[in-house]
């Protein structure tokens, strides 16, 4: 029989017991990290660039960082890129989509969220826990606190101020720090989290309703309700495991002020949710309900930018800000070099990097310099130049980009190095960010962004947008290129005009497939000697694989929206293709032979019996055993195949006989002979395939698992049924 899905829908932990670190923020693996960059122990002579602050070690593609915002059990998600969230312009167009969660201590919004983000199959999501914003005690306070007098639950207690602007900024794109809150000491710990912008931004909180200011950034307000009874029982689970507390003092707070303030501060504010959960992580219905929303707000935020850059700015003169290096003998024959086609691998890299050395040499010459006085091994005195103003920065839009780090670091020594993902969808044709990794502390810096060749300009623009975003100073960012074409040059200086563009060529046309003409080729397949051909086909598997799961994800909304009707189709269905298959693949019938009018019998019987019967067992069992853990889903099953899959087996035996004919007698005859092997067929089948299905198959392909297992097992009792 197919087993319970819903056994396995549910394993994370519930509400509020997840480790305190993690509750406070959460993000995807594509925000900057504070620890890019360590100071080095001993000092290292400077060249005459680099200003007088402290070396740091630098930061490669190897560096350390932060895990991803969720981890299922076989799956990370970071799957696809961030499209672009501007305009042709550089300016932020499109906000993050805001969602809210509001309930009552340990009700299960933390769990929600998880479920939510995972449903939601987006990489760039933000979770934002409320806890991260309570404010620092005074001594008064703490005092209170350790004897559990303070009322953590009044709006008081919550710096509103604060977690108002956090919340603007990240709903903008922009990038935030986030304040770490320590409950044993009741303070904020001294490293904030650095979080940047997302395409959804979860705030979950058991007050996120209650700030006027707040409700305004919000797109859509979700109320988890859960029993009293549970969230207390969760409450005292979590506070003595992780908050160091005794149960009498719990007890106390509660009864004190954390009920009262649910029933003043945050019962009342369900009348402005737009969506009510009851259950918690357990309603798999309204889940499905609010990914789906979800899904269809950013379906209508999207936005072509590379198609718009590539019809404008036709004709004009090149920018000001534009320069390239004089072309001189040596120059075009490196040129004629590594542009033609018939140029192998080694030549091609030896005369980019000389090319890349000049380049980088070129664009030094634009930093600001201060005159300094240094005195010689000979007593003299030498009127120079250093830099003025902060320290150099690089920034490699990968994987090309990436090639002129070395150049880089040639010529600056103990310089930062930062990386950006930019990879074009080929689906929409769009860039995507993938991944950013930038040293702390760039705001103040010389910024010089490296990519290969620059077409459309659109991967540059969202490079830039990205540094912005990061507080860097537009007129302090240096875009280098070995190529350009001149619609990337107009676009780039277009959106932002300060920005200093710096190349060593600009060809004039673009094709269709935004490839630069004349150009220089696939500059990352060249230098790397990757083979395009076989990269070609594994993108048009990925879109194959992008297709299916669209199919699959309307399949589960359907099930979301129609649960009994869409399970007993499914159930009616799967019989009848077990039918077939065992006509055609264990009875060998060919199509000439096939029995029809048999496949149409066990349809009957998966619509009218095997779809409701089985549907019906799984809501008894979700009444019988309550959570969705993975001791909670042995349970099912075990209960399951104990007590429901015997009769089961021997009710659609029973039935199958009916139908094709068999009197009493033979009927009985049959379910001796047949219903034992069945019945160990069952327990040698289902139990291994729940009990692996609950431990490493992912939450959202469990129901798949079910179901093309649930082919083979009908197959085999189809056989089973009709063989006379």
């Amino acid at each position: 029989m197919e087993p319970p899905s819903s056994a396995g829908q549910a394993d994370e932990l519930p509400a509020d017991e997840a480790p305190e670190a993690d509750r406070s923020m959460s993000r995807s693996d594509s925000g900057s990290g504070d620890d890019s960059s360590d100071g080095l122990s001993a000092p290292v002579p400077r060249c005459p660039l680099t200003p007088s602050f402290t070396p740091r070690k630098r930061t490669t593609s190897l560096s350390k960082t932060e895990p991803p915002l969720l981890r299922t059990d076989k799956r990370t998600i970071y799957t696809a890129g961030r499209p672009p969230w501007y305009n042709v312009t550089g300016t932020t167009f499109k906000e993050a989509f805001v969602i809210g969660l509001c309930g009552g201590s340990a009700s299960g919004k933390t769990t929600v969220a998880n479920k939510i983000i995972e449903a939601l199959d987006v990489p760039w999501v933000v979770l934002l826990s409320m806890d991260s914003f309570y404010k620092v005690l005074n001594k008064e306070d703490e005092e209170l606190a350790a004897k559990n007098e303070y009322n953590f639950d009044h709006p008081d207690a919550f710096d509103f101020e604060l977690l108002v602007t956090v919340l603007r900024k990240l709903k903008k794109g922009k990038s935030i720090k986030v304040p770490v809150y320590d409950f044993n000491s009741h303070c904020r710990r001294k490293e904030w989290k650095t979080v940047y912008g997302a395409n959804v931004v979860i705030f979950e909180g058991i007050l996120a309703f209650a700030n006027k200011e707040l409700l305004k950034l919000l797109d859509m307000k979700v109320f988890v309700d859960t029993d009293s009874d549970i969230r207390l029982i969760r409450r005292l689970k979590r506070d003595v495991s992780q908050r160091g507390r005794n149960i009498n003092g719990i007890i106390k707070q509660y009864n004190k002020f954390v009920k009262p303030a649910f029933e003043q501060y945050i019962e009342p504010t369900v009348q402005v949710a737009d969506i009510v959960v009851p259950r918690g992580g357990e309603n798999f219905v309204a889940l499905d309900l609010i990914v789906q929303h979800v899904h269809s707000q950013l379906e209508k935020r999207e936005s072509t930018v590379r198609s718009a850059l590539a019809s404008a700015h036709q004709g004009q003169p090149l920018p000001s800000t534009l320069s390239v290096m004089e072309s001189t003998p040596q120059v075009r024959g490196m040129h004629t070099i590594i542009r033609n086609k018939e140029t192998n691998r080694d030549e091609f890299i030896f005369y980019s990097k000389r090319l890349m050395r000049l380049l980088i040499e070129h664009a030094l010459s634009f930093l600001p310099l201060k005159p300094v006085s240094v005195e010689t091994p000979q007593g003299g005195v030498y009127e120079g130049k250093r830099l003025g103003g902060q320290r150099i920065t690089g920034v490699s839009i990968l994987r090309a980009g990436e090639t002129m780090e070395q150049a880089l670091m040639a010529v600056c020594k103990d310089i930062r190095l930062g990386k950006i993902l930019i990879q074009t969808n080929h689906d929409t044709g769009e860039p995507e960010l993938h991944y950013l990794r930038l040293p702390k502390d760039i705001t103040e810096d010389y910024v010089i962004l490296m990519d290969s060749t620059v077409s459309t300009g659109a991967a540059a623009l969202m490079a830039v947008r990205v540094l912005l975003d990061h507080d860097v100073a537009e007129d302090k960012i240096f875009l280098l290129s070995l190529l350009m074409a001149e619609m990337g040059v107009h676009s780039v200086a277009y959106a932002f005009p300060k920005v200093r563009i710096i190349t060593t060529a600009v060809d004039k046309e673009v094709n269709e497939q935004f490839h630069i003409i004349p150009g220089i080729g696939n500059f990352g397949d060249r230098y790397f000697g990757t083979d395009a051909p076989l990269r070609l086909q594994q993108l048009s598997h990925s879109s194959r694989s992008r297709r299916m799961a669209g199919l699959w994800r309307s399949y589960q909304a359907l099930m979301s929206r129609y649960p009994w009707t869409v399970q007993i189709v499914t159930a009616g269905s799967l019989v009848g293709l077990g039918d077939v298959v065992s006509q055609q693949l264990i009875e060998r019938r060919g199509l000439a032979q096939h029995n029809v009018m048999r496949t149409a019998k066990m349809m009957s019987i998966g619509f009218f019996f095997v779809g409701p019967f089985v549907g019906s067992w799984y809501k008894v069992l979700d009444k019988l055993v309550v959570g969705g853990s993975k001791s909670s889903a042995m349970k099912k099953m075990l209960l399951d195949q104990l007590c429901f899959a015997p009769g089961f087996l021997g009710a659609f035996l029973c039935i199958s006989g009916a139908l094709n004919g068999l009197t009493l007698d033979d009927n009985i005859a049959k379910l001796k002979r047949d219903y034992p092997d069945a019945l160990v067929a069952n327990y040698y089948l289902w139990p291994p395939v729940q009990i692996a299905n609950f431990y490493f198959i992912p939450l959202q392909h469990r129901l798949a698992v079910v179901q093309i297992v649930a082919v083979a097992w009908n197959s085999y009792l189809t056989w089973k049924a009709n063989k006379m």
